[in-house]
């Protein structure tokens, strides 16, 4: 049976555990020296033999030491160490991942489990994509089963704040990963179990929901479209896509999408969303 192409629409669903979005600061805005006393050292400077400092020197010496600091954080993703990746950082940001996210060995093994669907974790590699005197980003590349290349489209961030004594890491993959199977697999249930009730109050943020009428059209989609609905498995994709796939191999995918602290999904199965 041919399987017709539907506009995507956002299907917004509620994190139990709401996060608060990650803004980095700012960087104080550069003084400008004196025409005359930069003169003047470049003079003195060059008597001695050396150049004065450029900003291309003092951003390559934050880079070095970004580079540094991102060292055993990726040592410790290869040794898929959820404790030592714990550690790592919340000794970069204690108010950030110990007081706020709560991350713990548990969190941090999840992370690894649903990255590695992705990326072989021993072949993680990150290299630097836009450098910066307060804050670099890196691209996260390496392979999948030993030989395909990977790169995964999310950028990694590490960046020093004013008054803080080292970097921290900022990655969405550690913010939102570990909540996606849990947030995947009870949509994925209510849909097998047919409660568009439950499947409507799951899908409310803020004034914004998907109505137990729509639900039920969404639930009688995947009934049709499925051979064996409540026999289908969910399986991981990497990039927070899921694929529904039943034993006919009737195949669908939806995926997680993020921001400012929440967590949805996007199918386009579901019906539109509409204002409370």
């Amino acid at each position: 049976m041919a399987r017709s192409s539907k506009a995507r629409r956002l299907l917004a669903v509620p994190l139990l555990i709401v996060l608060t979005a990650c803004t980095a600061n700012q960087a104080e805005p550069v003084e400008r020296n004196n025409p005359a006393a930069t003169s003047t050292t470049v003079t003195e400077t060059a008597n001695l033999g050396t150049e004065p400092p450029t900003q291309h020197d003092e951003d390559n010496a934050s880079n070095l030491e970004f580079d540094r600091q991102l060292q055993p954080f990726l040592q410790a993703v290869r040794a898929q160490d959820g404790k030592k990746l714990t550690d790592i950082l919340v000794d970069m940001n204690p108010d950030y991942y110990r007081d706020y996210l709560k991350i713990d060995s548990t969190f941090m093994n999840q992370f690894l489990k649903m990255l590695s669907a992705e990326i072989d974790p021993g072949a993680i590699q990150a290299e630097l994509h836009e450098p910066g005197e307060r804050q670099a980003t890196y691209r996260i590349t390496g392979t999948k089963n030993g030989g395909d290349p990977v790169e995964i489209e999310d950028r990694l961030y590490v960046s020093l704040s004013q008054g803080a004594e080292q970097p921290s890491l900022d990655w969405s993959y550690i913010r939102y990963l570990p909540y996606a199977e849990d947030l995947a697999t009870e949509y994925i249930r209510l849909i097998q179990a047919g409660n568009a009730d439950q499947l409507a109050r799951f899908s409310v943020v803020d004034d914004i929901a998907l109505t137990t009428a729509n639900a039920k059209k969404l639930i009688s989609i995947y009934a049709i479209y499925f051979d064996n609905l409540k026999q289908a498995e969910l399986i991981y994709m990497g990039g927070f896509q899921f694929e529904v796939r039943d034993g006919s191999d009737n195949r669908h995918t939806f995926r997680i999408v993020y921001g400012d602290g929440l967590m949805g999904i996007e199918d386009s199965f579901a019906p539109a969303m509409t204002t409370l």
